[in-house]
């Protein structure tokens, strides 16, 4: 076991402030997808991720990261976003692939990650709605071709960072894809291969 795994436990009161904050986060106004970007070795059901951070070729602890999907369907295809405690899962490794300690908001990301089996509109993102429905699922028509970034929390948000050196951010998504059938639609869940991200943490650089 890494040094680095063992913590205590965080609060209910802590736990529901950090999902509220990623809730905000994950679901913040889209952006041009950033210069740099990292994506996902293979597509699964003809999606995959891709993450950018704001400048350069490698992260920095503060550095602004963003997320879109893509597909190989030329005609596009339809995907719903789970909720922040479902939707991604992340990791920070060293360069001796040792974990480092997530942050509050670290730890309330992903946490049911694995407890995701099937469609439920309880379980899905929300946005505001129109008319008489206040609030509608979160979708996302996405593309072949181009995508819009999404704010992402930075490094250092979502984990303890103890030392100058090499890093890599391993992000795994899960989104669930409309799938035409006859009249009805199917909404699969497509997990998504985990993109990783270099990041480095320069030397000098406060604890």
């Amino acid at each position: 076991m890494s040094k680095y795994t063992q913590m205590s436990k965080p609060s209910k009161a802590h736990v529901q402030t950090a999902l509220f904050c990623l809730a905000a986060l994950v679901a913040a106004r889209p952006s041009a997808i950033a210069q740099a970007a990292f994506r996902s070795q293979q597509a699964t059901n003809g999606i995959y991720a891709e993450i950018g951070i704001a400048a350069g070729e490698i992260a920095l602890p503060t550095s602004k990261v963003s997320y879109c999907f893509l597909t190989t369907n030329e005609f596009g295809t339809k995907i719903f976003y789970p909720k922040p405690e479902y939707f991604c899962r992340a990791r920070l490794l060293d360069a001796h692939g040792s974990n480092m300690p997530p942050t509050a908001l670290g730890r309330a990301m992903g946490k049911h990650f694995t407890d995701l089996k099937t469609f439920s509109r309880d379980k899905l993102q929300t946005t505001g709605g129109r008319g008489s429905d206040p609030v509608r699922p979160r979708f996302e028509n996405i593309r072949s071709d181009s995508c819009a970034g999404t704010v992402f929390p930075t490094p250092e948000a979502l984990f303890e960072i103890p030392g100058p050196g090499k890093y890599t951010l391993q992000l795994e998504f899960q989104v669930f894809q409309q799938v035409r059938q006859g009249t009805n639609y199917l909404y699969n869940l497509t997990i998504l291969p985990a993109v990783d991200v270099p990041v480095i943490k320069p030397e000098g650089t406060k604890p």
